[in-house]
């Protein structure tokens, strides 16, 4: 038997728990050691770069000062109109007192949470000018913006303080406003001491965006931080010109409105009348396109329209008028009834229907026919009318000539007695609508026939019969 043995020192043994916390432990003492060797390395810098921007502002300031013998009214007029600049995320906060004897300045710095600032000829210090110290100032006032025409906006806030329940620190004798045509307030124009709650502004471009902000000034110059920005835009003038009108009838009950566009609308008012002085006017506000369609119309009728272009600033021109008359719908197919019923009859009493050979009657027995229309009827607005013709002469396939089209319902023929072709007549109807301004195509036709002697013909008999 062969005994295999391992060497003791192939055996390894692993941490155990209390060497690894211990291990965890001393790791994180070490981190926390690091983070604030770190952050402490790093407030300096930001310290540093803080007090780097104040000296050298404050430095431009006093060349200022000697140059001008005042100090400027803000960073933006200062190094001759060139401005001051601080690096990346610094806010600056800066306060003239060339109204104080000795005449002096303010500028206070913040950033990444530290605040310093240098007043006068002082060296820096930690903190803020007494103006921009926000925990004795009065709370920024919340503003509004309207704009009043082209070139004007008014901008508006509530007094903040109330001089009977508040501290006095707390109350705004006066206030700043700033206005820029940039949202980050890069340049903007000041108004300060203003004692008023609102602030007309004016000379500003037409259709332009403004940003606004605005802050509260205490009794003791103390000024607020800045109001939430608010913006607005100034009116676009109204719209040039007037659109050019056109119209086409669609059906007897709708015409579309075709317009071109104008510069500068938003939108469009037509106007719409059945008079050509527009004395009553149907009025549709908000059109937008260039196209609208007008239904529920009455047919037959001249309809008249003009429009004209709207903005916020007001309206444009107004067009000139055009006109469309609606058709009108053909009539449904008459039903006609035919009777001969008695012997002479006038001419002069008619209308009558001609016969082949445009026969009146005269006197004597004659036999007449009478035709009615007892149906086909006319949309409201509108007239019926109608006309005919006849035939007694089934063997020629001939009819007499279309009466005009009438204001009629009934007509009357000669049926002459003594010819066997002339036992029979045949009468031909077609219907109109008709109004002044328009008329509607003719109906199908209808027919409707008598013997003489009052024998009636079948409506299939008398289509049967010639022609």
């Amino acid at each position: 038997m062969i005994l295999m043995l391992k060497n003791k020192n192939s055996f390894k043994r692993g941490f155990s728990i209390i060497e690894l916390v211990i291990v965890i432990v001393v790791i994180g003492i070490l981190s926390a050691i690091v983070f604030v060797a770190y952050s402490g390395v790093q407030q300096k810098a930001n310290q540093s770069l803080l007090l780097q921007n104040l000296d050298k502002a404050s430095t431009q300031l006093g060349t200022d000062y000697a140059l001008y013998k005042s100090f400027p009214d803000t960073l933006e007029l200062a190094n001759a109109g060139k401005g001051l600049t601080f690096d990346s995320d610094i806010v600056a906060q800066y306060v003239s007192r060339d109204t104080a004897d000795p005449k002096g300045f303010c500028l206070s710095l913040t950033f990444k949470g530290m605040n310093y600032y240098v007043d006068d000829n002082n060296p820096p210090q930690e903190g803020f000018c007494l103006e921009h110290n926000p925990l004795v100032a009065p709370d920024p006032p919340t503003i509004a913006a309207k704009a009043d025409s082209t070139s004007q906006i008014t901008v508006s806030w509530i007094a903040v303080g109330d001089p009977l329940l508040d501290p006095a620190n707390q109350i705004a004798s006066s206030y700043n406003l700033q206005y820029s045509t940039s949202s980050t307030f890069l340049t903007h124009t000041d108004f300060t001491g203003i004692t008023t709650t609102s602030k007309v502004i004016t000379d500003l471009s037409s259709g332009t965006t403004y940003y606004f902000r605005a802050y509260s000034v205490g009794s003791t110059g103390n000024v607020s931080s800045a109001s939430v920005a608010v913006s607005m835009s100034t009116l676009v003038p109204p719209p040039a010109g007037a659109p050019v009108v056109t119209c086409v009838v669609n059906s007897s009950t709708q015409i579309t409105v075709n317009w071109t566009a104008v510069s500068g609308a938003t939108s469009y008012t037509l106007q719409q009348s059945t008079s050509s002085t527009f004395s009553s006017t149907t009025t549709v506000a908000g059109l937008t396109g260039t196209s609208t369609a007008r239904a529920g119309l009455s047919q037959g009728i001249p309809y008249y329209f003009k429009m004209y272009s709207v903005n916020a600033s007001g309206n444009g021109n107004t067009s000139s008028s055009v006109s469309c008359i609606t058709s009108i719908s053909a009539p449904d197919t008459p039903t006609v009834s035919v009777s001969i019923p008695g012997l002479t009859r006038s001419a002069s009493s008619g209308p009558w229907a001609l016969t082949p050979v445009e026969k009146w009657p005269t006197s004597g027995t004659w036999y007449y026919a009478k035709a009615t229309i007892t149906s086909s009827t006319c949309a409201t607005g509108t007239t019926r009318q109608a006309r005919a013709r006849i035939t007694y002469d089934t063997t020629s396939n001939y009819y007499g000539s279309w009466t005009s089209y009438q204001n009629a319902s009934t007509f009357y023929a000669v049926n002459p007695l003594g010819a066997p072709y002339y036992n029979t007549i045949k009468f031909q109807f077609t219907t109109r609508c008709y109004t002044v301004y328009a008329t509607s195509s003719a109906s199908a036709s209808a027919i409707g026939c008598r013997k003489s002697g009052d024998v009636a013909v079948s409506a299939a008999t008398c289509a049967a019969i010639g022609p």
